[in-house]
């Protein structure tokens, strides 16, 4: 259900088999911004973008088809053990950190209401309450 115009570039939106999920603009907390160029699909399957904020941060989203509910839940075994369980109107989140080799990232996973898994990485030192706001202004 589109609320708006979908910023997502039709050809990206037409070469993937899922729903792509993003933030509303209007509904990001200020000095946020959803980067309109940055849409790509980098293979097949994955749909990538940024969310820019502060002075040269950004969230990188990642959306992909949704895989099943025990894959899901072995990756947060794997990857996400000490998370917090977020309901969004998108779907079921789960919000911690990971490490990337040597650098730890905050990381947030959408298991979405359809058929799209979102996984967004940004700054250990995102500001829990405006990234809250973000994940509140996801749709689809």
């Amino acid at each position: 259900m589109h609320r708006s115009i979908s910023p997502v570039p039709k050809s990206i939106a037409k070469s993937v088999n899922f729903d792509v999920y993003y933030p509303e603009q209007k509904k990001l907390p200020a000095g946020y911004t959803l980067d309109l160029r940055s849409f790509a699909s980098p293979q097949k399957g994955v749909v990538i973008y940024s969310v820019d904020y502060g002075n040269g941060k950004k969230l990188v989203f990642s959306v992909q088809q949704k895989p099943s509910d025990s894959d899901i839940a072995g990756f947060y075994a794997n990857h996400l053990s000490l998370h917090t369980n977020i309901q969004l109107p998108a779907g079921a989140a789960a919000s911690g950190a990971i490490n990337t080799g040597n650098q730890l990232r905050s990381l947030v996973s959408i298991s979405t209401n359809t058929n799209a898994w979102i996984l967004i990485t940004g700054p250990p030192d995102i500001n829990q309450s405006q990234l809250k706001q973000v994940l509140q202004a996801i749709v689809e």
